[in-house]
């Protein structure tokens, strides 16, 4: 997937997690503002995007196998304030 192809929040955070590292909305809040003109997104909006990307058409669409049980990987900050989230490193192969 290319940047220029992110037309929606969710194709964005995907986008962004296609690095297969761990992050937080704030995080993903920062990283879009960054790569995509300054806009920014909420975090209900963010977790709206990551509940989207785990659904079958945008998992059809972008090419994420069926076998992954969750595209999205899920773990609680080590302070308990939060999680952070990650793309299943089983999607590369």
């Amino acid at each position: 997937m290319r940047k220029s192809d992110c037309n929606s929040v969710s194709e964005r955070v995907f986008w962004l997690m296609l690095d297969y590292r761990w992050w937080t909305f704030w995080q993903l809040q920062e990283a879009i503002k960054d790569h995509f003109g300054g806009k920014f997104y909420g975090e209900p909006t963010i977790s709206a995007a990551i509940r989207e990307i785990r659904k079958k058409d945008f998992r059809t669409n972008h090419g994420i196998p069926s076998k992954i049980p969750d595209p999205v990987l899920k773990r609680r900050l080590p302070n308990g304030s939060g999680y952070q989230y990650s793309l299943d490193k089983a999607m590369r192969t």
